[in-house]
């Protein structure tokens, strides 16, 4: 008697290891996850599942707006150049030396970071932004929020979009300014339950490639499982704008975020600073910077670029330019190596469109946008749910039992 209740509760346990929240059967061997989902208290609206994603890119001197939509094609909506403010608060950033997070204040600096505290909260029960910063920053997505609804016709203003921003030493905060922007001007930042830090340009290229992304991403699990099993891929950066240069070297595999990576944002470089008579000279500190960035990140991996990401405001004007000294500095690192599919820019943009290097992080980010409107947040979605949505069949009776089963009826 012992024995068979023992056998009992062993299957009954091996029964349960094999479902998902509330009975929705799994198969264990494609599941990564040490527990099980839960069961969403909630259905996602077929209207926000089909609702355009809306993504807007902070660059250091700009903004842009991109939509994704239903049938999977992006229109490219608008670039607004920042004030004066938020440009010297992102050049700040690109050249602030982030903090030890594991060093001790002092009395004076743990004062100082209460009394800014407190100045927050006061700003904002005044309805003004946390911070002067966060202000130039809302003022630049407004703008960007004001072209998207009037170029997708919206009768009510747009309450959720995604945000990227530009490449930033690591641990350098910018989350708080970018929430209390979002904050004051009344929307929410997308993200999924699995996003722990803001979109960077050049995940989100990553994803406007076509790398990085799962294809089940309505169903958070198999979006999961999916993540694990994509084939990492070395890339190259370069994001060349009027007001600053960005030069990354990474691994990645999802494009959310890298398993390794090196980079710099240099606002000396950008191609305002190019003058006549020192392109020369000019140039060969672009490739100096390529080349330092590259060394780096050979030190921690076996690192050799497969795929190149070209973007930002000034590539149109220098193409020729900047081509050769990516080839340059190539070169340099891989001496001799006549096997890198990078020789020229057209090599990495088969199917380049007129706005492609501009628009390339705004429309990875809107695509970070659509899958987050439909994706559950950390759970699974009841069989309920999915049947119940337009082109679900009913009647299907496989469905219909799993529901029966699901329910106890």
């Amino acid at each position: 008697m012992i024995i068979s209740n023992l056998i009992s509760i062993i299957l009954w346990a091996l029964h349960v290891s094999t479902v998902v929240g509330d009975g929705i059967p799994k198969d264990p061997r494609r599941n990564p996850r040490r527990e099980p989902l839960p069961l969403c208290k909630t259905c996602i609206p077929w209207e926000q599942i089909t609702a355009p994603g809306v993504g807007i890119h902070l660059s250091i001197g700009y903004g842009l707006a991109a939509v994704k939509l239903d049938d999977g094609s992006f229109i490219d909506v608008a670039k607004v150049d920042a004030n004066p403010e938020y440009l010297s608060f992102m050049r700040q950033k690109a050249k602030e030396v982030p903090e030890d997070p594991g060093r001790d204040y002092t009395w004076r600096e743990i004062l100082q970071i209460r009394l800014q505290a407190i100045k927050r909260r006061y700003r904002k029960l005044m309805g003004q932004p946390g911070t002067p910063e966060a202000g130039s920053i809302a003022d630049l997505i407004k703008s960007l929020l004001v072209e998207t609804e009037l170029e997708l016709g919206l009768n009510n203003p747009l309450t959720g979009v995604a945000l990227s921003v530009p490449f930033l030493p690591d641990r350098v905060p910018i989350v708080e300014y970018l929430e209390d922007a979002a904050e004051y001007l009344g929307i929410k930042i997308l993200r999924s339950a699995n996003l722990f830090a803001p979109l960077r340009e050049f995940g989100s290229a990553y994803a406007a490639m076509g790398f990085g992304l799962c294809e089940h991403y309505r169903d958070y699990e198999e979006c999961e499982f999916e993540d694990t099993n994509l084939t990492h891929k070395d890339v190259l950066g370069v994001s060349f704008n009027d007001a600053s240069v960005s030069v990354y070297c990474g691994r990645n595999r999802n494009a959310r975020y890298s398993i390794a990576y090196e980079g710099v944002q240099e606002p000396s470089l950008g191609h305002n600073s190019l003058q006549a008579g020192n392109s020369k000279a000019y140039w060969k500190e672009i490739k100096d910077l390529i080349v330092s960035v590259g060394k780096v990140q050979l030190l921690e991996c076996r690192w050799r670029p497969e795929v190149m990401l070209i973007m930002g405001d000034a590539v149109d004007a220098v193409t020729e330019d900047l081509t050769r000294t990516v080839r340059e500095a190539l070169q340099e690192l891989f001496p001799g190596d006549t096997h890198l599919p990078l020789g020229d820019v057209q090599v990495a943009f088969p199917e380049k469109d007129k706005n492609h290097y501009l628009y390339l992080p705004a429309r990875g980010t809107a695509e970070f946008a659509r899958r987050f409107q439909g994706q559950p947040f950390g759970c699974v979605e009841s069989l309920e749910c999915r049947a119940n949505r337009p082109g679900a069949n009913k009647t299907d009776a496989n469905i219909k039992g799993q529901i029966l089963v699901q329910g106890g009826h």
